[in-house]
């Protein structure tokens, strides 16, 4: 069982999706809002595990999990509580289908 206890998710992120706007000249511009707000526990990949996850994306770097809330996907992005930018690398994971945590493999600046 992968369910992390409360007392590990020490760290406040914002889940955010790109509404992008158009500026004046017609372009479309990045515009990140905040979904939600939670607590988070940001590790880095290690051993097998950053193998395994390399595999697939190269780039990864950190599994972050979060209690589990509306579902989302890769396109969003967390924001940690010092401003640091995490990206998804892929869906995020519904551990054991039971609605408890998503696992994220990220990159990003933690």
């Amino acid at each position: 069982m992968l369910s992390c206890r409360a007392g590990e998710m020490r760290r406040r992120v914002h889940v955010q999706q790109n509404v992008p706007t158009q500026s004046g000249a017609g372009q479309q511009k990045p515009n990140w809002t905040t979904v939600t707000t939670c607590w988070a526990k940001i590790e880095p990949l290690q051993g097998r595990e950053i193998e395994k996850a390399r595999a697939i994306h190269h780039e990864a770097e950190y599994k972050v999990v979060l209690r589990y809330f509306t579902p989302f996907d890769e396109s969003y992005r967390l924001v940690d509580d010092l401003g640091r930018i995490i990206y998804l690398l892929s869906l995020p994971i519904d551990t054991e289908t039971r609605h408890i945590e998503w696992v994220c493999t990220c990159k990003g600046g933690v």
